[in-house]
Formats: C-alpha cells, structure tokens, sequence
C-alpha cells in the first residue's frame, strides 16, 4: 500500500490539451488563406485534437510550396487562439527537375535519354498547377497539363492535357533485331478526380488523338494511320517518403484505357498497366518489393500499344525494348546501403544498391510459364548531391547479356 501511494504521488498526470476558443492562419504565400483555413478540421470550442491537427498540416505541406507548416497556442484574455504558420520555399512556385540517362548495352545498343519537367503551382486561389514535361531519346515526347481543384479543400479536380510524341523502338525476333517500328502521336485527354488526402488521388475521363504506326523495314507488322479514342481510368497512391532511395512507405499505380470505336477508335480494346512497391528499413540497410503486371485481357491490342520490357528498371540487362508483348509480369528486389553521409538534402551521402529482376512479354496470357523467365541482376554505386541523385551501374543477364547505366537526377514519369 506503501509503494503504490508512493507510485501515486510521482506519476505524471495525464496530459490535457487546451480547448480550442478560435483559429488563425498566418500565411505570407500565394496559397489563399481559405484553402488552408478549410484543411483544418480541429472543432472549437473543443480541446485541441494534436494527432488531427498533425494530419491536417501534412496535408497542407503536400501543396508543394512551403518549406514549413507548423502551430502554436497563444492564449489571450483568457480565450484560447490556435494558430497555423506557412513558411514559403524561396524557389516555389516554379519547380523544374531534370533527368538524364546514358545506357552502353552489350550488343552496341547505346542510348542517351533526358527529361525535363517543369511545373507552375498556385496558378490561382484554387491552386492550380501547370505542368510541362519534355522527353528527348529514341522516345521524342512533349506533354502538357493543367490540373485544377475544383473546391478550397482541394480534393476534387478537372485536368485538361495535350501530348505529341514519336518513337522508334527496334523490333527484335528471338535473340535479333528484325528492323524498327515508328510512332507518331497526337493527344488530348480531359480527366475528372478525387485526392485521397495526402495519399494519392483517382481519376477517370476521355482522351482523343491520331496515331501513325509505321513499319519500317517491311516486317509485315500492323500499320495504321487513323484516330484513337477511348476511356482513361487512373489510380495513383504514393506513400514513399523520397522519390529517389526511399526508406520507406508504398506505391501503386494503375492505369486503364478502354478504346471504344463510339469515341473514334478502329476497334475496341482494353489495356492494364500496374506498377507497386513496398520499402523497409533496417538501420542503414533497405530493402525495396517491386512489382509490375500488365494484360489487353485478349481483347487483340494493337501492336503499338504492346507492353515493352529491357532498358533501365525493365530487365536492365536487356536492351532497351528487347520484349514485347499483350501481356507482361515484372518482379525486383532491391537492396542498398548508406556507405556515408546523411540523408539531409545539404549533405552528400552514397549508397551501394544491388537489384535482381524477373520477368517476361507474352502475347497471350496462357503462354505464361515460370520457366519461360528472364532474369537480371545490377550493382550500382549512388549518391545523393545537391544537383539530384547520381548512379552508375552494371547489369547482367542470366543468359550473357550486360549493358552499363549512368543517370544523373531522376527520370520523372512523363504520363507515357
């Protein structure tokens, strides 16, 4: 009884937050004081709610444009004031990252890729984005979007955009190139959506467009020449905690276009793509699932629109395209180790990471065979620096085929 009445008199007691009298927002940004002010959910007259209140700030980082957002409780005649503070980036509204990639295959397959990406926030008080991205290789892509929030919370969303592409990819036989295929593109999609907090977000819409498919060097593969039209569905999570060498969280990508020749298609057709991965970390040691899946559901895609693989993520040992085919799986582990630095943006760290990959094309799913894998496996040496990551790695295939990367800064997803 002694020691209990001696626990009693030393325990802390339980904690217990201020009820909150009135809110005030702080904010020296072009983000519109009620876009924030409607992300706040904490009641007043109520005490504060501290791990609400956390999930509200995240979801006003996640506009892109502060460096910081952040509270304090002031109180006042008795009268209780939350208020939340903005601290603009100096460089925000206009963003622009950068990527270029270099890849020596073994077969004398050398390509040099770069990407661009340059994005205008807070076009207004809704927070409207501009983003441009421009893609120059083998692939020739300029892409332009606008995405508009349609409400102060920001959660629903119009996105209006316009794509003009060209690409000459080799067509290979068994272990040959056979010649190559070019195609020419011009589109235009418009997509209603929903955020999903600071998860992601889903959409869904229309796009429209020409397509030109050549054959080049008379293999007898399907050419066209015409429209193509059809419905988009899109479904994009991402809870890793760094683009580039996360160390944890998740991300899912699902992309659907249904081509319908009511919305000027030459025939109806279905095509899936899905892309996710999951990282953990322990210590300084990392380790990223990943997993990849594509089908037409044998609804007889064209062949332009075929599912590809070889090239850099894509069975790295290959050359870039090397498989084609209506159907496809993907699978990767990766492993990589901090060998110095930190992980502060200020700072250089490097990394060591090993990646094995598995996976084929088909062109029906029931040709789909364990034993009809293809496998790879790649050594990088990485580094974080203030220009962006910096990595070159050597890749190898279990039948004999190796091909060197070297990328400066991250290859951004031209919505290709």
């Amino acid at each position: 009884d002694a020691y209990a009445e001696h626990l009693r008199a030393h325990r802390r007691p339980d904690q217990e937050f201020p009820v909150i009298d009135s809110i005030r927002v702080l904010n020296d940004s072009r983000v519109d004081d009620r876009a924030i002010a409607r992300n706040i959910q904490q009641p007043v007259g109520e005490p504060l709610d501290l791990d609400l209140l956390r999930k509200n700030l995240g979801w006003i980082f996640d506009y892109g444009v502060f460096e910081l957002v952040e509270f304090q409780i002031s109180g006042e005649e008795g009268a209780t004031r939350l208020d939340v503070i903005t601290n603009p980036k100096v460089y925000a509204p206009n963003i622009l990252n950068f990527g270029v990639n270099f890849t020596a295959g073994g077969g004398g397959d050398n390509r040099l890729e770069a990407r661009a990406r340059y994005t205008r926030l807070e076009l207004n008080p809704f927070g409207g984005e501009w983003r441009n991205d421009l893609r120059l290789g083998r692939i020739t892509a300029l892409t332009t979007e606008i995405y508009q929030p349609l409400a102060w919370n920001r959660r629903p969303f119009a996105a209006a955009q316009a794509r003009l592409g060209s690409s000459g990819t080799d067509w290979y036989l068994d272990e040959d190139t056979r010649g190559e295929y070019r195609v020419h593109e011009r589109e235009g999609r418009i997509n209603l959506g929903h955020r999903l907090g600071a998860v992601g977000a889903v959409r869904a819409g229309v796009s429209y467009g020409w397509v030109q498919a050549l054959d080049e060097d008379g293999l007898g593969l399907d050419e066209y020449d015409g429209p193509r039209g059809g419905v988009v569905l899109g479904l994009g999570l991402d809870m890793l905690d760094a683009a580039v060498l996360p160390t944890r969280g998740y991300r899912l990508e699902v992309d659907a276009f249904l081509a319908r020749t009511a919305l000027g298609a030459a025939s109806d057709y279905d095509r899936l793509d899905t892309r996710g991965a999951v990282v953990r970390t322990f210590g300084r040691h990392s380790v990223m699932l990943g997993a990849d899946g594509g089908t037409d559901f044998g609804s007889g895609m064209p062949a332009w629109e075929t599912f590809r693989l070889g090239g850099l993520s894509r069975l790295s040992g290959y050359d870039q395209d090397r498989f084609r085919g209506r159907v496809y799986g993907l699978g990767a582990i990766s492993w990589y180790t901090r060998l110095s630095g930190s992980r502060s943006p200020l700072d250089t760290g490097w990394y060591l990471g090993v990646m094995l990959e598995a996976g084929n094309a088909w062109e029906k799913a029931r040709e789909m065979r364990w034993d009809d894998l293809r496998y790879s496996g790649t050594v990088a040496l990485m580094a974080r620096t203030l220009v962006g990551p910096v990595s070159v790695g050597y890749s190898r295939s279990a039948d004999g085929h190796d091909a060197l990367h070297l990328t400066l800064g991250k290859l951004v997803n031209t919505l290709d």
